[in-house]
């Protein structure tokens, strides 16, 4: 188990063994690396404790418990963890800010608790099995366990059909379960082999922002500003040096002007180049760096990369990817890495407080336009949005069925039409569409929607439609996809950690204050930010029109002998891993090869064939090599 965690901590490896308890520790040295080695013994509350994070309030909490008598042995954060269990208990969790997962055993009690920060950044897998509680940041400790065999989810194959995301607490691999962001599990540790246990939440989304008439709006961008400076200021903390990944695009722009701000050097930034027209951010990625004085190295990545690459990232990530740029930002981490850094900045985290994406803006277009479409209710809205969508890709009778039921639960369960059901209604049309018969009747009966909203669909009730946009896209596309097959799964592949300033406690608590007009203003997304990017940028790049950084679908929809792509979409292969349909597969590539396609029909079948692909690879990685040579 340890080895196969290897790379998320080759630094120093612990082992703690007693009756009925083992604990495995893989560590990255960032802080004191004389100090905090794990697991944690404490001999006076008793507790044994494994972690992988960091607390960026440390010095705030350490402070508070020195002075009520408690003393650390190091200045690292993990020392902290069995004194704010002493004098807190399960209050501990929302005192920290930070990104963490923990396994905490407590002998008095005897109890076991599992908890997540509240973003999702660090991850936690568990499987209960014979009496056995089971876990790991990567789901592949958990099978080198040897107490489970690999074997398919049916729940976690519908989430990412429907979502492209997996925001759990099912993955693709049965009974092996995600944690949820914020989410404490706790066993009681019985020594009759039963298990008991409880879950419960330490953090949730809570919209509190008065009206913009009520608000001064220089106020909130200073406010805004402190905080993440703040931010900023607390993830360059560090032993080892800091590097910053930087898109030219605003958000990562401002933290790297910061942290320039911070430091007395400037910050070393790293740019990922997809060499393919209308892709390419690089040039505004070296302007940006040049203007702020940042030494900026660019990793350029190509369509035969992304293909050679693929499998690689599959198997990383534990899961079925759709956005083939996560291809590109594994193999930028490695860059990153292998210039000797352990930690680098991300602007991640913006577009999800602050309104960055494409579908905010279409809601806000149809309001003014077809202002009726988004006020539909029931019957109506589902029947016209997937005759609509229908229409626009193209389906067979069979996968209309299983597209309706899908659009029909988005709506009921994310409180209305909005720009975030018009455009994952399309992807997940584009996916669903490509199952065999019998795998889209057993899909038609399950839904994921009401899976992961079904206990909290009452948040969205008193939400205005651009929060709710934000509230979803904070549900399943951050912590689903953004922060783990586009973030610590990739970049803990090589070593390294990423930090996240706009995923700061502190700061979220005050996004949730400020009003929607000042995350989108008209159709400008982000508009606080930029306010406040222009006290630090040029407003050029300020006020620089988003781009939604990707790699492109044809990457992988090519033919030819050598290329696994023809072997995992053979007849034979897709027959024998049981999922999708050979005939609407073949038909598909035939499609694209013609290359006498509308736009939006040509994007739905790259859409659905890379999620094919991905699938197929996923099965061929952990459940059956022998569909195709790789």
């Amino acid at each position: 188990m340890a080895k196969s965690l290897f790379h998320r901590g080759p630094d120093q490896a612990g082992y703690f063994k007693e009756p009925g308890i083992g604990l495995i520790s893989q560590r990255l040295i960032i802080n004191d690396p004389n100090g905090g080695k794990q697991p944690i013994v404490d001999p006076i509350g008793k507790s044994r404790i494994v972690y992988n994070g960091e607390i960026y309030n440390y010095h705030e909490l350490a402070t508070k418990v020195q002075a009520r008598g408690h003393s650390l042995s190091s200045r690292c954060d993990t020392d902290l963890l069995p004194i704010l269990w002493r004098e807190y208990g399960e209050l501990m969790w929302p005192k920290i800010n930070g990104q963490f997962a923990v396994a905490l055993v407590d002998k008095e009690r005897y109890q076991l608790h599992l908890c997540r920060d509240r973003f999702g950044i660090s991850p936690l897998y568990y499987s209960l099995i014979d009496g056995w509680i089971i876990f790991g940041s990567e789901i592949k400790s958990i099978l080198a366990s040897g107490l489970i065999k690999p074997k398919l989810s049916y729940e976690g194959l519908n989430q990412f059909a429907s979502l492209y995301s997996l925001p759990g607490p099912a993955t693709c691999f049965h009974n092996i379960s995600l944690l949820q962001p914020a989410q404490v599990l706790s066993f009681d540790l019985r020594k009759d082999g039963k298990l008991g246990h409880k879950e419960s939440y330490y953090w949730g989304h809570k919209f509190i922002h008065k009206h913009l008439s009520q608000v001064n709006a220089t106020e909130m961008v200073d406010k805004f500003e402190h905080l993440l400076l703040q931010s900023v200021k607390a993830r360059l903390k560090a032993d080892v040096p800091v590097a910053s990944y930087l898109s030219g695009g605003v958000d990562s722009s401002l933290i790297v002007a910061m942290a320039n701000s911070l430091t007395d050097h400037s910050i070393n930034t790293y740019t990922v180049q997809i060499k393919h027209n209308g892709l390419d951010e690089s040039h505004q990625a070296r302007d940006t760096a040049s203007r702020l004085g940042a030494e900026n190295k660019i990793y350029s990545v190509s369509a035969e990369d992304i293909k050679n690459s693929f499998p690689e990232l599959i198997r990383t990530t534990e899961a079925p990817v759709l956005d083939l740029s996560c291809v590109a930002l594994m193999k930028q981490a490695r860059s990153v890495s292998s210039d000797g850094f352990r930690v680098v900045l991300s602007g991640e985290g913006a577009d999800e407080w602050l309104a960055g994406y494409p579908w905010h803006k279409l809601s806000r277009f149809l309001s003014f336009t077809i202002p009726t479409l988004l006020s539909l209710e029931g019957d109506g809205t589902q029947g016209l949005l997937n005759k609509t969508i229908l229409t626009l890709i193209g389906c067979d009778s069979r996968s209309q069925n299983l597209s309706s039921t899908r659009i029909k639960s988005m709506i009921d369960n994310v409180g209305g039409v909005n720009g975030w059901v018009l455009a994952h209604a399309f992807v997940a049309s584009s996916v669903l569409r490509f199952f065999n018969r019998d795998l889209k009747d057993y899909l038609e009966s399950k839904d994921p929607y009401a899976d992961i909203f079904g206990g909290t669909r009452h948040q969205f009730d008193d939400l205005g439609m651009l929060d709710r946009e934000l509230l979803v896209s904070f549900k399943i596309q951050l912590a689903g996809m953004l922060l783990s097959s586009k973030g610590d799964r990739i970049s803990m592949h090589s070593s390294l950690e990423t930090r996240y300033p706009f995923l700061d406690n502190d700061l979220a608590d005050f996004l949730l204050t400020i009003p929607p007009d000042m995350k989108l203003r008209g159709f400008t997304g982000k508009y606080l930010l930029r306010q406040c990017a222009s006290r630090w940028l040029p407003k050029t790049i300020a006020w620089r029109r988003k781009a939604m950084f990707r790699a492109p679908f044809s990457s992988l929809l090519f033919t030819g002998n050598s290329c696994y792509v023809d072997q995992l979409l053979s007849a034979e292969s897709i027959a024998k891993a049981g999922y999708f349909d050979k005939i609407i597969v073949s038909q598909a590539r035939k499609k694209i090869a013609t290359n006498n396609l509308s736009r939006l029909n040509r994007l739905s079948l790259e859409i659905g064939l890379v999620s094919v692909i991905s699938i197929q690879l996923w099965h061929q990685a952990f459940l059956d090599p022998s569909i195709a040579e790789i």
